[in-house]
């Protein structure tokens, strides 16, 4: 059957469901004592009708996440390790098998000092409160 495509008419409006506050490669990633992973990527995501915050890290060549937690307003930490802003440890949650919070260490090195700098600042505003949802707007 031949399809004819001048005919064929198809509109789909995209609506982002989450902003990324930021996004940036990783030299290495550790997850509380597992092993050492390279050619990753992070990304902080907010989904502003949840107020809830992503952080996931991801292969950077499939961008399948290898991790995916929760940073929580004034229950998660950033600190940085080795006195070098691109490495940085963050407490965040994630829901374990037995559907429970559970307190993850996530350790970073990132690419450059500045996007450790950006990335560290970022999530010391969310744990902090200052990013806060956009007020709702009427549907119609």
């Amino acid at each position: 059957m031949e399809i004819d495509r001048s005919k064929s008419k198809a509109k789909y409006d995209y609506e982002e469901q989450v902003k990324v506050l930021f996004s940036g490669s990783v030299r290495k990633f550790k997850r509380n004592n597992g092993d050492l992973m390279e050619g990753v990527e992070v990304v902080l995501q907010h989904d502003e009708k949840n107020d809830t915050f992503f952080l996931i890290v991801r292969l950077a060549a499939t961008k399948n996440p290898i991790f995916t937690g929760f940073i929580l307003k004034d229950k998660s930490e950033v600190r940085v390790l080795n006195s070098n802003e691109q490495n940085l440890e963050i407490s965040a949650f994630a829901i374990n098998k037995e559907k429970k919070m559970e307190l993850n260490k996530v350790k970073l090195q990132l690419d450059t000092t500045e996007n450790g700098k950006d990335l560290k600042s970022k999530i010391k505003d969310v744990i902090e409160g200052k990013i806060v949802p956009p007020a709702p707007t009427e549907e119609k």
